[in-house]
């Protein structure tokens, strides 16, 4: 689909939009259904290891730890069965190249001077103000809708100090603006104000958090 949709000259990664929205995001049994199913074969196994022996040669206790094992992947959806077999890909490989093929960026004695330009300031208002605003808002509205529901150990607080760290914005802010800016001065002014933006919502972000922690007190078992 990737090399298709790089053949038509249509972004390529787009790609990867079409086939996230493909991927079931119900699975397929149910919590009810798993709790039958893993009781029936803890069971099996109980019954099949009463005899004694190892688990090597009981054949009874293998089959029933395989149908274990199926049903625990059959009770979590696909897409967070793949999301979690591509998380460390992503982190560890997908996101550092990212960031040295596109972070490449100099920044000389005009860099703050730079940031108090207009695109730049738009930049760091999207990513520091926009994250933050939208994300709230848009929990706010999903919550009094009944479309969702804040967990009970999370607060409109954490929610808004999430918004924070939504800013910042690093790969996907970049890619952006090597779109938006391509071949044009504003391009290092761009990744300039995305670092800036990225250093001053991580820190803001990090801070309410430790904030809100401090106001909760120590977690049960913690000294």
């Amino acid at each position: 689909l990737w090399a298709c949709l790089l053949q038509s000259g249509v972004h390529a990664t787009v790609a990867g939009v079409i086939i996230a929205m493909t991927i079931p995001a119900k699975p397929k049994l149910s919590d009810l259904e798993f709790l039958d199913q893993g009781g029936k074969v803890l069971d099996s196994f109980r019954e099949a290891g009463s005899t004694g022996g190892s688990m090597l040669g009981n054949e009874k206790r293998r089959k029933s730890a395989a149908l274990l094992v199926r049903a625990s992947r059959y009770v979590q959806t696909p897409l967070q069965r793949i999301e979690h077999e591509l998380n460390p890909w992503v982190m560890f490989l997908i996101m550092p190249l990212f960031a040295l093929a596109n972070a490449g960026v100099h920044i000389g004695p005009d860099a703050l001077h730079a940031l108090s330009g207009r695109v730049s300031l738009g930049i760091i208002a999207g990513l520091v103000l926009g994250k933050q605003t939208g994300i709230l808002l848009f929990s706010w509205l999903a919550v009094k809708a009944g479309m969702a529901a804040l967990p009970g150990d999370i607060s409109w607080k954490d929610v808004y100090a999430a918004g924070w760290l939504a800013g910042m914005g690093f790969t996907m802010s970049l890619f952006i603006a090597n779109l938006a800016f391509e071949d044009t001065p504003h391009l290092d002014l761009s990744k300039i104000a995305i670092l800036a933006a990225s250093v001053l919502a991580g820190a803001v972000g990090w801070a309410l958090f430790r904030a809100t922690e401090s106001c909760r007190g120590p977690a049960p078992g913690r000294g």
